[in-house]
């Protein structure tokens, strides 16, 4: 009974991963074909088929959208997509050349004063606790981390008003 649960549960994820594919979120459907199980065997060999195929699919679509992205302005947006291919393509000169793009964009702001950029930081309490007010612009966001961590150390937050950010925070 429990392994056909199981097989129903890992079928129902390939169905997801599937929908996902569809609409050309990728990453969401590389991340639900991993999570179909090895029990169900044939539905484990269409996953890792699947995955290899949307990895491909991935690669030009996310590559396009990067750089529409950073055309824009939109260098943030631009770094998810190049986040999301780096594991699969570690070392991709069309990669590079938009992380490149990015980086010059960034060294700019701070050559000129408008911004500090220090990166991923483990430890983000100490920039919280030098920072008068948080800004968190966002064009989509899950729940937003930085919004709840901001909070949480008593800073003010000013958010964009999407899904993801809204939710974290009160007028």
């Amino acid at each position: 009974k429990n392994n056909i649960e199981t097989i129903y549960q890992s079928r129902e994820v390939y169905k997801q991963a599937s929908k996902f594919q569809q609409i050309k979120k990728y990453k969401e459907a590389i991340d639900k074909y991993d999570k179909v199980v090895k029990e169900d065997k044939k539905y484990y060999n269409l996953a890792e088929s699947r995955k290899k195929e949307c990895i491909k699919l991935m690669y030009d679509y996310y590559i396009s959208q990067a750089g529409n992205s950073s055309k824009k302005g939109e260098y943030e947006e631009a770094l998810v997509y190049l986040t999301y291919l780096k594991p699969y393509y570690p070392n991709d000169e069309k990669i590079e050349k938009l992380e490149d793009e990015y980086k010059e964009k960034v060294d700019e702001l701070v050559k000129k004063g408008i911004v500090d950029f220090h990166g991923f930081q483990e430890e983000p309490r100490p920039y919280y606790a030098k920072a008068d007010c948080v800004v968190m612009p966002s064009y989509h966001e899950g729940m937003s981390n930085v919004n709840l961590e901001a909070s949480a150390t008593g800073r003010p937050v000013i958010t964009t008003d999407i899904p993801g950010c809204r939710e974290s925070v009160e007028n």
